[in-house]
């Protein structure tokens, strides 16, 4: 037994569904809530990390912005409120792990925005 087709189906006059708008993300602003300066510390997402002994905090926080945001806007551009949500919740427990935000840590917050 089969299920009968809709008159529009068969006609062909069955036009496609509409895929909703919605508004992009403003990830630069996103991203900056997400990394903060404390001085000697950088926060991600909650967890606070030591910068390098090399490098100010502040310097630090810049460069991990600037390399979160431009991944960001190459992979997803056109990121939802869901796909933030689900990045900055994997985020917070990846960062559990660090103790300092150092090329490790960034590498493995770049991999999470590759694998949204």
């Amino acid at each position: 037994m089969t299920l009968p087709y809709p008159h529009e189906v068969e006609t062909g006059d069955l036009e496609p569904q509409k895929t909703p708008e919605h508004d992009p993300l403003d990830i630069e602003r996103r991203v900056g809530n997400l990394v903060v300066v404390d001085e000697p510390y950088v926060d991600v997402a909650g967890r606070r990390l030591r910068s390098p002994p090399a490098k100010s905090a502040r310097s630090v926080a810049a460069e991990v912005r600037s390399a979160m945001t431009r991944r960001f806007l190459e992979r997803r551009p056109n990121a939802d409120e869901a796909t933030w949500q689900k990045f900055s919740t994997t985020l917070r427990a990846e960062m559990r792990r660090q103790t300092e935000m150092n090329e490790t840590a960034l590498q493995q917050a770049l991999l999470l925005i590759d694998g949204l």
